[in-house]
C-alpha cells in the first residue's frame, strides 16, 4: 500500500547533468549570421560555413546560457535552391518573433533574398520582395526600429559598377528604396582588391551613420542620412598618420567585424582586435586603439547596447563554436568574457546508437531528417571532449535504427536500413588499432533484414534479437560465431519492434522492451518471460540487479514523459526528471547513464520525432539511488571501493564481471596498456620479440637478442625450437644401373677370405693333408707323353681348387646382383582425359595427413592438459573436422598437442575413393587459437609396391603477425591416379600427391587486432589424367643359368691351366735346385780324391743313365762321363 501511494507521487526530481552545461550547440563555423533581442536575453545563431553543412538555426538564452535549436518544419533557407549559405546577416525582430537573415554566398551563388523564421511557427518563410538590392561586392546592414517603424539598412558596394549606396526597406511595408540612395563610385584601379575595402553601419537619433575606408588610403569616407527625409552628408576624414601607418604595416588584411554607437562615438571592431573611434558629430581626427579585443577570425558579431556577442570563426587555426561578451563601460574601458565555451559536438541527429569502450563514449552513425549518416565520433569522459574519429579499413555504409553493442575493444554495429532499405551486415570498429572490419558470414545465412534490432557483444559471440522489417515485429534470437564466421538461429520468442538486450555473465541474455522481461537460457535453449507495461521508447538500461526505464512515450505516442521507472525493485516507485525524454541513444559508464539525442518536441504533447533533440546529458544512478535506496552499480571496467564508490580499472588489468567489482589481472605473456578495461580480450598478446614474465603488464619487455621469444612468451628461451618436419617424398623410379658397386664389393670380400682361407689351411699339417683331398685337378697335373698317368691329389691341387671356389662365388654373386638390381626396366606413360572415369578401375586411396601448427596459443582441444603436456586425445567440440569428396568414407581426426606450443592435427582415411574437388578442414573454435606457422603434410599410397607418396608444405604469418581469424588457409595438392602393371600381369593403384596451386593465406592479424578462430582447409585436387607405369624383367632365369654354367666351366678349365704352368714351373725350379746340390757335392769330393788318391773319373754308362733318369736332364758327353765318374767313385767309398 505504501508503494501504491508513493506512486501517485513525484519524488523530490533526479539531476541531469549537461554535457556540456551550456547544452550542445551550434556546429563549429565561420561566418554565420547572428542577432538578438534588444533587451539581450536571446541570442539567435544561423549556422554558416564549416566542417558540416546543416544550415540549422540556434537560440542560446543569455540568462541561463544554455542552447537549444530551433527545427524548421518548413524548407530552410536555400535548401530547395542551393543548400547552404554563409557571410549573411541576421536581424531580430522583436514584435513578429522573427529571426531574419539577408544575403550571404556559397560557392556557386550570391544571395539578395530575405528569409525569416517565426520562433513560435517554427517555419521558415521568405519575404515577397518585387524588388531586392545587389548583388554587391561588400556589403554590411543593420536592422532599425523606431516607435511603429522597423527598417532594414544596407550598406553595399555593387559588384559590377564599384557604386556605393546605402538601401532603405520598410519592414512594415516589405517595400526597399527603389534605386538606393547613391554615395559614390569607388576607383576600380585603387580599389581592386576588395579585401582591403572596409564599410560599417550603425543607427543612432533617426540617422544612418557609415564609413568607407581602405587599409592604404590616409583618409575615409564618413556619411549620414537621415531615415525619414533622406538628406545625405558626406565628409572626407582624415587619419591620424602613426595610426594609420601601424594599421597599413599590419599582416593582412583588415574587416569590420561590427560597429556601434558609444557615447557619441561611432565604434569600429576591426577582425585584429583593433578599435576605431569617430566623433558623430564633428570632424576631428579619428583614432585607434591597438589589440583591445580578441576577436577570432571570420567569426559573427552582433551588437547592441553597448554589448557585442561573438560567435565562430577560426582561433588557432581550428574552427570554434563558443560565444565571446564584449561590454563597452565608456570610452575607455572594454571588458571581454568568454560566456560559453567552445564545445565541438556530433551533428545532430536521430536513430543513432552510443556505446562505451575504454574510457570513451563512441557514436555512429543515425539520421538528420532525410539524411543517413556513417560518421564516428568519440567523447573522451577524462577530458570532456567530443572528435571525429578517421578510421582505417572497410567503413559501414550511412545507416539508422542499426544495432550495437561493445566488448573490450570492440564496437559491433549490425543491420539498421538506410535510402536502399533494410540492412543485416555486420561491422566492427577496433578502438585500439582505429579500423574497421566487415564480417562477412559463411556459410551464407543469416538473420533476415531489419532494423532496430538489439545486439549484445559477448566474445567471441554475438547474440541478436528481433526488431522490425516489412512484415513488422520479429522474434528470432540468433547467435554470431567469430570464431567461424557463421550465424545460427536459437528459438522463437516474442515479437519485439524496439528489444533492448544484455549478455548476463550467468550466461543467460536479458531481453526487455516496453512489454516484456526475457530471460533467454542459453545452455538449456528456454526463455522465461514476464509481462510488464512501460512507456514505449523510453532509455532501458539493464544493470545487474534491476532494470531503469527513462522517459519514454505513451503507447499512442501522443505524450512524452519525464519519469524513472523501475523493474525488479520497488516496480512501482517513479522518480522525475527534468527533461522528457525518448527515443535516444545511450549507455551506462563508471555510475552514469549517458543519453544522446532523442525526438525533438516543443511540450510534452508537441512531439516530433523525426527532428533531432540537441542533447548531451548524464544521469548519475547514485542521484537515483539517493532518492530510491536502491544499489549503486559500477559498471564494467571499474571496480567498487570500501565506501561504494567506483574506482576506473588500471593498465595491464580488467573487470568484466559488474556485480564482482573487481579488476582482474593479465596473465603471464599478456599486457594491456589501457585503463578501464572490460574484457579479458583486452590483455593483448606478447608480440613476437617481446615476453612478460609477471602477472598484470601493462608493456611487454624486449627479448634479449641471445634468446628467442615466439608470440605470447611469458619467458625467453635459449633458441628458436622447431620440430622436424616430413620432407616430401615419391617412389622411387626404376634405372638401367649395373650394380658395380656390389660386386666390387663382392670381388674384395671373396679375395680377403679366400687369401685367409688359404693361409689358415696352409699353415698347418694337418690342414695340408685336407686341402691335397679338395683337389679338383687330380686328373690334370703334369705328365710325359706316352708314360703311365698315374692319378695323384696333391697340395698344389687342392690350392687351385679353392681359388676355383671362390672365383666360383664371385662370379655367381655379380650375376644374382645383375638379376636382382638390374633386372628390371620401367615405362611411365601420362595418358590424358577421362581414362580413369571410363575404366572401371578402383583408384581407392589410403592416405594419412597432418596439419602442424607451430607457436600455437591455444590447448589443441585437450581435455587433460594445457599445450606441453604429451597426451592422445581427439578433436572435441573446440576443434571442427569436416571433409567432402571422399567418397562414402569419413575421416577419422586426431589432436594432439606436443611440447614447445606445437599442436599437431591427424588425418586419416583407409580405402577411400577420392573425388575431384575433394577437401578436408579444421575450424578451431578455441580461445586464443591462433599459429605462427602452418605446416601441411599428405601421404598416400602409391601404385608402386611397397611405396608411397607423400608431399609437404608450409608457410610462415608475416614480421609481427599471427594466423588467426577467420578466413581459411588452404592449402592445395594434386592427387594423380596411377596405375602399375608388369609381365605377369599384376595391376595395382594408387595416387601420386604433389603440390598444387599456390598457397592461399588465410587472415593474419597484429596481436592488437581482434581476431577470433583459426580455419584451415586442405584440397585435395584429383585429376583425371593417369600416371602408367610397366614393369618387366630384362632376362629370364634360364639365361642366367646358362651363363653361370658356362662361366663355371671357363673358370675351372682357366685355372686348371693356370694351375699346370705353376707345376711346370715348380719343377723346373726344383730341378735347378738338385743339380746345384749335387755340382757342389761334386767339387767337393773331386778335391779330396785327387788329394787323397789321386783317382781319376771314369766315365760309366749305367751310371750316367741313372743321374739321367734321376734329373731329368740331358747334359754333354763329358760331363756325362765325368758325373759317371763321380758317382762309381762315391758308390765304391761308400762301400
Amino acid at each position: 500500500m505504501y508503494w501504491l501511494l508513493v506512486s501517485l507521487l513525484y519524488i523530490e526530481a533526479v539531476t541531469i547533468h549537461n554535457i556540456p552545461s551550456s547544452k550542445i550547440g551550434p556546429s563549429p563555423s565561420f561566418l554565420p549570421a547572428i542577432a538578438g533581442n534588444s533587451e539581450k536575453t536571446i541570442l539567435f545563431v544561423h549556422e554558416g560555413d564549416g566542417q558540416i553543412d546543416q544550415n540549422q538555426l540556434w537560440e542560446l538564452d543569455l540568462k541561463t546560457y544554455k542552447w537549444s535549436i530551433l527545427p524548421s518544419f518548413s524548407d530552410l533557407p536555400g535548401t530547395f535552391y542551393i543548400e547552404f549559405r554563409y557571410n549573411h546577416t541576421g536581424f531580430y525582430r522583436q514584435n513578429n518573433q522573427e529571426f531574419c537573415i539577408y544575403g550571404g554566398r556559397n560557392q556557386n551563388k550570391i544571395f539578395n533574398d530575405i528569409w525569416c523564421f517565426g520562433t513560435k511557427r517554427f517555419t521558415w518563410e521568405k519575404l515577397d520582395l518585387y524588388f531586392s538590392p545587389g548583388p554587391f561586392m561588400k556589403f554590411t546592414s543593420i536592422y532599425y526600429e523606431y516607435m511603429n517603424y522597423e527598417f532594414f539598412i544596407v550598406l553595399g558596394i555593387d559588384i559590377y559598377t564599384y557604386d556605393t549606396k546605402v538601401y532603405i526597406l520598410d519592414l512594415q511595408e516589405l517595400k526597399w528604396e527603389d534605386k538606393g540612395i547613391y554615395v559614390l563610385t569607388l576607383d576600380k584601379s585603387e580599389y581592386l582588391d576588395a579585401d582591403y575595402i572596409n564599410i560599417a553601419i550603425s543607427c543612432a537619433d533617426e540617422k544612418i551613420i557609415f564609413v568607407i575606408f581602405h587599409k592604404y588610403k590616409e583618409f575615409l569616407w564618413k556619411g549620414e542620412i537621415d531615415i525619414f527625409t533622406r538628406k545625405f552628408i558626406l565628409d572626407k576624414v582624415f587619419l591620424d598618420e602613426s595610426s594609420l601607418r601601424r594599421l597599413s604595416d599590419s599582416t593582412g588584411y583588415i574587416s569590420i567585424k561590427a560597429s556601434l554607437i558609444v557615447n557619441n562615438n561611432f565604434s569600429i571592431i576591426l577582425n585584429s582586435g583593433t578599435i576605431l573611434y569617430i566623433q558623430i558629430s564633428s570632424n576631428t581626427i579619428p583614432y585607434f586603439e591597438f589589440n583591445v579585443v580578441n576577436i577570432n577570425n571570420n567569426s559573427a558579431i552582433w551588437c547592441a547596447n553597448y554589448s557585442c556577442f561573438a560567435f565562430g570563426g577560426y582561433y588557432l587555426e581550428q574552427l570554434t563554436n563558443g560565444i565571446e561578451k564584449i561590454d563597452f563601460l565608456n570610452d575607455s574601458t572594454i571588458n571581454q568574457n568568454l560566456i560559453i565555451e567552445s564545445f565541438i559536438s556530433p551533428p545532430l541527429r536521430t536513430s543513432t546508437s552510443l556505446k562505451a569502450v575504454h574510457t570513451d563514449l563512441y557514436l555512429f552513425g543515425g539520421k538528420y531528417k532525410s539524411l543517413y549518416l556513417n560518421d564516428l565520433w568519440k567523447y573522451s569522459t577524462k577530458k570532456n571532449l567530443w572528435s571525429k574519429i578517421s578510421a582505417k579499413g572497410f567503413w559501414p555504409s550511412s545507416r539508422s535504427s542499426h544495432a550495437a553493442s561493445s566488448e573490450g575493444d570492440l564496437l559491433v554495429i549490425w543491420g539498421g536500413e538506410n535510402s536502399s532499405g533494410y540492412l543485416n551486415d555486420m561491422f566492427l570498429y577496433n578502438a585500439y588499432t582505429g579500423t574497421w572490419h566487415q564480417h562477412l558470414p559463411y556459410p551464407i545465412i543469416s538473420p533476415s533484414k531489419r532494423k532496430n534490432a538489439c545486439i549484445s557483444l559477448e566474445l567471441p559471440n554475438a547474440f541478436i534479437y528481433g526488431g522490425s522489417d516489412s512484415s513488422g515485429p520479429l522474434a528470432d534470437l540468433w547467435e554470431y560465431n567469430f570464431r567461424n564466421n557463421s550465424y545460427k538461429k536459437l528459438i522463437e520468442i516474442k515479437p519485439m519492434a524496439k528489444p533492448t538486450c544484455i549478455f548476463n555473465i550467468q550466461s543467460k541474455i536479458i531481453i526487455v522492451n516496453e512489454d516484456y522481461y526475457i530471460e533467454y537460457l542459453i545452455k538449456k535453449n528456454i526463455s522465461i518471460i514476464t509481462n510488464i507495461s512501460k512507456n514505449p521508447d523510453s532509455v532501458i538500461t539493464i544493470l545487474y540487479k534491476y532494470i531503469l526505464f527513462i522517459g519514454g512515450r505513451n503507447k499512442d505516442f501522443t505524450k512524452a514523459h519525464n519519469e524513472i521507472s523501475f523493474f525488479k525493485f520497488q516496480d512501482n516507485l517513479n522518480l522525475q526528471i527534468e527533461e522528457f525524454i525518448y527515443d535516444s541513444a545511450h549507455t551506462f559508464y563508471n555510475t552514469s547513464i549517458y543519453i544522446y539525442g532523442g525526438g525533438y518536441l516543443t511540450s510534452e504533447f508537441s512531439l516530433f520525432p523525426a527532428f533531432p533533440m540537441a542533447r548531451f546529458v548524464r544521469i548519475d544512478v547514485k542521484d537515483i539511488c539517493a532518492e530510491s535506496n536502491c544499489t549503486n552499480p559500477c559498471s564494467m571496467g571499474f571496480e567498487t571501493t570500501e565506501n561504494g564508490g567506483c574506482t576506473l580499472c588500471e593498465s595491464g588489468t580488467y573487470a568484466n564481471d559488474g556485480e564482482k567489482h573487481y579488476c582482474a589481472s593479465c596473465d603471464p605473456g599478456y599486457y594491456n596498456p589501457n585503463q578501464g578495461s572490460t574484457s579479458a580480450y583486452q590483455c593483448l598478446l606478447c608480440p613476437e620479440g617481446t615476453y612478460r614474465d609477471k602477472k598484470g603488464g601493462n608493456v611487454c619487455k624486449a627479448c634479449s637478442s641471445e634468446y628467442y621469444c615466439p608470440v605470447h612468451s611469458s619467458y625467453q628461451v635459449k633458441t628458436n625450437y622447431t620440430v622436424n618436419t616430413n620432407p616430401s617424398f615419391q617412389p622411387d623410379i626404376v634405372k638401367s644401373e649395373f650394380p658395380m658397386e656390389m660386386i666390387s664389393f663382392l670381388v674384395k670380400i671373396s679375395i680377403i677370405c679366400m687369401i685367409g682361407v688359404l693361409i689358415f689351411l696352409l699353415t698347418l699339417k694337418k690342414t695340408r693333408k685336407c686341402l691335397s683331398i679338395l683337389d679338383l685337378y687330380y686328373n690334370l697335373h703334369n705328365f710325359e707323353d706316352g708314360e703311365y698317368v698315374k692319378i695323384t691329389r696333391n697340395l698344389c691341387g687342392g690350392a687351385f681348387s679353392i681359388i676355383f671356389l671362390f672365383l666360383s662365388s664371385i662370379f655367381i654373386g655379380g650375376l644374382i646382383s645383375i638379376y636382382i638390381l638390374d633386372n628390371q626396366y620401367e615405362e611411365k606413360y601420362m595418358i590424358p582425359g577421362d581414362f580413369s572415369i571410363k575404366n572401371p578401375m578402383n583408384f581407392r586411396i589410403n592416405f594419412e595427413a597432418e596439419i602442424r601448427l607451430k607457436e600455437y596459443g591455444g590447448k589443441c582441444s585437450s581435455t587433460f592438459g594445457s599445450i606441453g603436456l604429451t597426451h592422445y586425445g581427439d578433436c572435441g567440440k573446440t576443434i571442427n573436422i569436416s571433409s567432402k569428396g571422399f567418397g562414402d568414407k569419413s575421416l577419422k581426426a586426431l589432436c594432439l598437442p606436443r611440447q614447445n606450443k606445437v599442436c599437431n592435427i591427424y588425418f586419416s582415411c583407409e580405402n577411400c575413393e577420392l573425388q575431384p574437388g575433394a577437401y578436408f578442414e579444421a575450424n578451431i573454435f578455441e580461445s586464443r587459437a591462433y599459429a605462427k606457422i602452418i605446416e601441411v603434410n599428405i601421404t598416400a599410397d602409391s601404385s608402386i609396391p611397397e611405396s608411397r607418396s607423400s608431399s609437404f608444405n608450409k608457410i610462415t604469418a608475416s614480421k609481427n603477425q599471427i594466423f588467426i581469424g577467420y578466413n581459411f588457409t588452404e592449402f592445395h595438392f594434386m592427387a594423380i591416379p596411377s596405375l602399375l602393371s608388369n609381365d605377369f600381369q599384376t595391376i595395382n593403384t594408387g595416387y601420386h600427391i604433389i603440390p598444387g596451386s599456390s598457397t592461399i593465406l588465410g587472415s593474419q592479424n597484429t596481436v592488437e587486432n581482434f581476431a577470433a578462430g583459426l580455419n584451415i582447409r586442405v584440397f585435395i585436387d584429383r585429376k583425371n589424367d593417369v600416371i602408367y607405369t610397366f614393369r618387366a624383367k630384362k632376362h629370364m632365369e634360364m639365361f642366367f643359368i646358362c651363363i653361370s654354367l658356362g662361366a663355371l666351366a671357363g673358370i675351372f678349365a682357366i685355372v686348371g691351366s693356370v694351375m699346370r704352368v705353376c707345376e711346370s714351373q715348380t719343377e723346373k725350379l726344383e730341378s735347378l735346385r738338385l743339380v746345384k746340390d749335387f755340382n757342389s757335392i761334386k767339387n767337393r769330393n773331386e778335391g779330396l780324391y785327387q788329394m787323397n788318391f789321386n783317382w781319376k773319373v771314369q766315365s760309366d754308362g749305367d751310371l750316367k743313365k741313372k743321374i739321367t733318369e734321376s734329373t731329368g736332364l740331358i747334359e754333354s758327353k763329358e760331363d756325362q762321363e765325368y758325373q759317371c765318374e763321380i758317382i762309381s767313385k762315391t758308390t765304391e767309398d761308400s762301400k
